[in-house]
C-alpha cells in the first residue's frame, strides 16, 4: 500500500513539471512572437514637426515651424533661415544659422557669423576648436511637448500643465 501512494507522488511531480515547462515554454514562444526588436520602430519627430527660430539677413527673429528650404522674413520678405544655439563644452552657447537636406532633414551647412558657409559632414563643430557641439535646450520641456500644443512666438508659460 505504500508504493501505491508513493507512485502516486511520482506521477503527481511528474505532471507538476511537465506543466511547469509548457507553461514556461508558452512564456518564452509568446514573448519571441510578440516582442520582436526588429519590428520596433521608434518615433522621431521630422523637420516640419518642431518650430523654430528664424532670422533673416536683416536680422529679424521670428519662430514658425521648420522648413529644410528657406522661408520668406514676415517683416521684409527677405528668405530667412533656420537659427540653433549650440553649446561647445569648452567656449559656451554658439548661434548658428544652419542649412538643411530636403530629403535627409540633416543639417548640411552652418554660418557662425554673417559671411560664408561651412560645411557639415558628420556633426556641427566649434569654430573656434573644431570640437562636436550639442544642440542647447531651448526651454526644459523641449522634446516632451508634441509641436501641435506650442504656439508659434510662445514660451513657456503658453504649455498645457
Amino acid at each position: 500500500m505504500v508504493r501505491v501512494f508513493e507512485s502516486r507522488r511520482n506521477k503527481g511531480a511528474i505532471v507538476s513539471l511537465l506543466v511547469a515547462v509548457l507553461a514556461a515554454g508558452s512564456v518564452w514562444l509568446g514573448h519571441w512572437v510578440w516582442h520582436r526588436d526588429d519590428l520596433v520602430v521608434p518615433v522621431q519627430r521630422t523637420l516640419e514637426d518642431v518650430i523654430v527660430t528664424w532670422r533673416c539677413p536683416g536680422g529679424h527673429r521670428f519662430e514658425a515651424h521648420g522648413k529644410a528650404e528657406a522661408i520668406p522674413c514676415p517683416t521684409c520678405r527677405q528668405p530667412a533661415q533656420i537659427v540653433i544655439t549650440y553649446r561647445c563644452m569648452e567656449h559656451g552657447p554658439q548661434e548658428v544659422t544652419v542649412m538643411f537636406d530636403p530629403a535627409s532633414g540633416k543639417p548640411t551647412n552652418v554660418q557662425y557669423a554673417p559671411g560664408g558657409w561651412v560645411e557639415v559632414t558628420d556633426s556641427i563643430p566649434c569654430p573656434s576648436c573644431g570640437r562636436r557641439m550639442h544642440p542647447q535646450a531651448r526651454t526644459p520641456f523641449d522634446g516632451q511637448v508634441p509641436s501641435a500644443n506650442r504656439k508659434a512666438g510662445g514660451d513657456s508659460a503658453d504649455l498645457p500643465s
